[in-house]
């Protein structure tokens, strides 16, 4: 997890940042096991905060994106899910040396799962 907080914000760039578990660090999923371990996006407080804000939340954080990335034709008709998954795939192509557990059935099971 450090590894991924080492990277800074997701949205902003911001090296403040906390580990957001967009499933809950326990989510599961048959034949694959816990994915919330490894389902993870480091945001910034604030950013954290609006996740759970409803449209405006998520639209103030396509909005830091677009702004970092210029990637608001892609984000826009995003649901927060979408977003997330969006960003863990950013973060997993920043991540140098991927741990062992984090294997393509994971990323897999992440990019399929549903609530």
């Amino acid at each position: 997890m450090s590894q991924v907080a080492d990277l800074g914000c997701v949205v902003t760039g911001s090296s403040a940042c906390q580990i957001h578990h967009p499933f809950g660090r326990t989510a599961q999923v048959k034949g694959v096991g816990n994915i919330g371990a490894w389902f993870i996006i480091p945001l910034h407080p604030l950013c954290h905060a609006q996740v759970d804000q409803g449209k405006l939340g998520l639209q103030t954080l396509k909005d830091d994106s677009d702004t970092m990335r210029g990637d608001g034709d892609k984000t826009k008709d995003m649901s927060l899910h979408e977003l997330e998954k969006y960003l863990y795939g950013i973060i997993l192509r920043r991540v140098k040396n991927r741990p062992d557990g984090l294997t393509s059935d994971v990323i897999n099971a992440i990019a399929e799962y549903r609530r």
